[in-house]
């Protein structure tokens, strides 16, 4: 089982690049009413949410996505609950204003429902991963999303909802731009062309089990490759079968992005997919 820590410790390195999202700018398939969606599935009617639950809010994309739900809302905000095997990485700046700081295995349905039950999160955010390490094959992203797809299916949670950050190259989305005309050029480019690949798979079954069991439900956001402290204020949307414009997309600006359009655009956006990637700088 888990438990909720809330214990003070020793200082951390923070990740906290402020960057601020300009909606009004955004390219290609922008829209002012909601985000371009594809593969719409189902006009899910959420209420607004109350409770978000961070699955993977200690990794460097979670921390971005906990920097925003922290700074947003106003008196409004909903509770933010963050649920991770690591609880003394949530950020000081950002721990007491955390709801509760689960200390789980995110793989573990027993432990997801707990987590929804101690919560009563009706929003889950999953930005889990497996430390973009290259050295094994790793099927983290789909052992989580069963797991939660799971909980999600039973009968006392079956109003949450779920957020998944998934990579551009998955659902028949174009990753290509990663690539130079050459292909992937030596050792570290052969071995980040067998990463990128691994990802995508892991990624592509993440989805999959989403999308068949609560697809109206789901809202799947995929970025191009992520970076760290290069935010460039934003992001484009791009189609399935278009190229990406850029070759990037900033942890900060990704975060923004998602949380500025949950909170805008609520139940909106849940049934649908989104590409997008940084803006150029």
């Amino acid at each position: 089982h888990f438990k909720v820590e809330f214990s003070k410790r020793a200082s951390l390195n923070k990740m906290c690049v402020l960057a601020k999202i300009n909606q009004t700018q955004l390219k290609h398939t922008h829209t002012q009413s909601a985000p371009q969606i594809q593969n719409k599935t189902m006009n899910y009617e959420a209420q607004q949410t109350k409770s978000y639950l961070l699955i993977g809010g200690t990794g460097r994309t979670g921390v971005e996505i906990l920097r925003k739900l922290m700074t947003s809302g106003g008196s409004s905000r909903p509770e933010v609950h963050v649920f991770c095997q690591h609880p003394t990485k949530v950020p000081d700046a950002y721990y007491p204003h955390c709801a509760s700081i689960i200390k789980g295995d995110g793989t573990n349905q027993h432990e997801i429902e707990s987590a929804l039950s101690k919560t009563h999160a009706d929003t889950v955010i999953i930005a889990i991963g497996d430390g973009d390490s290259s050295k094994k094959k790793s099927n983290v992203r789909t052992l989580n999303a069963q797991a939660v797809s799971n909980a999600m299916q039973k009968p006392g949670f079956q109003h949450v909802s779920v957020v998944l950050v998934s990579i551009a190259g998955a659902g028949g989305s174009k990753g290509g731009h990663l690539k130079s005309k050459k292909g992937f050029i030596g050792m570290k480019g052969r071995a980040f062309e067998r990463h990128f690949k691994q990802l995508v798979e892991d990624h592509e079954g993440q989805e999959g089990i989403f999308r068949k069991s609560v697809p109206g439900r789901t809202w799947i956001v995929r970025p191009t490759i992520l970076t760290s402290g290069e935010s460039v204020g934003g992001v484009y949307y791009f189609q399935n079968e278009q190229n990406p414009p850029t070759k990037n997309t900033d942890r900060a600006d990704l975060g923004n992005f998602l949380v500025d359009s949950l909170l805008r655009y609520q139940g909106k956006v849940f049934g649908s997919t989104v590409n997008i990637t940084g803006k150029e700088s």
